[in-house]
């Protein structure tokens, strides 16, 4: 996981630089997010905030990136990358293969992922959803190698749960389950270096 970043306090730090920041921001010619940009879309920003914003928008365009189809603002959906991770490589670190294969492709089927200049967005359909539970109730350690194994080739759904995977524990499997109670499955957000990810029902 990134260090935090900010003054002393940074969490308390990072969530006013959000909450003063709730507006997307536009990309440059070169599809790549700016400080500038973000300034402009977010007139309540301080300048205090400069540094926080460079490192965020920073994390935003090296995701986008490395990975494909990660086009900043624009929901990409899943492409069969789970299918290109050589199953002999995800046995090693995974007792249940075909069960957690299928997970890992019912997440990608199912969602959406949205490369913002603060991080990403997952929305998930009710079948994903329940799928991600599934796998964030299993051991995290041996899920986030599986899926770290296919960074290179990863849609932007797996890179979008991958951010997730990293930061939470099983608890947040909770979290999900309470909140997806009309059953149209959730959205999560994950902001770069901020540790808590928020979910809200679809």
């Amino acid at each position: 996981m990134s260090q935090p970043i900010g003054r002393p306090g940074n969490t308390q730090f990072l969530a006013q630089v959000y909450a003063r920041a709730p507006n997307d921001a536009a990309t440059d010619e070169n599809g790549q997010y700016t400080a500038d940009a973000v300034y402009a879309a977010n007139p309540d920003l301080q300048s205090d905030d400069h540094n926080a914003v460079t490192r965020i928008v920073a994390a935003s365009n090296s995701a986008g990136t490395s990975t494909p189809a990660a086009t900043p603002n624009t929901p990409s959906g899943g492409t069969g990358a789970a299918g290109q991770i050589p199953e002999n490589m995800l046995e090693s670190v995974l007792q249940d293969i075909n069960k957690a294969v299928a997970d890992i492709s019912a997440v990608e089927d199912g969602g959406t992922a949205t490369l913002h200049w603060w991080g990403w967005e997952l929305s998930l359909t009710e079948t994903a959803t329940k799928s991600f539970v599934e796998l964030l109730s299993g051991d995290l350690t041996k899920l986030t190698t599986a899926l770290g194994i296919g960074t290179v080739i990863v849609s932007p759904p797996l890179a979008g749960a991958l951010a997730i995977f990293t930061i939470v524990t099983g608890a947040f499997a909770t979290d999900i389950t309470n909140t997806d109670t009309n059953g149209n499955g959730v959205t999560i957000k994950v902001r770069w270096f901020f540790p808590v990810p928020t979910v809200q029902a679809n």
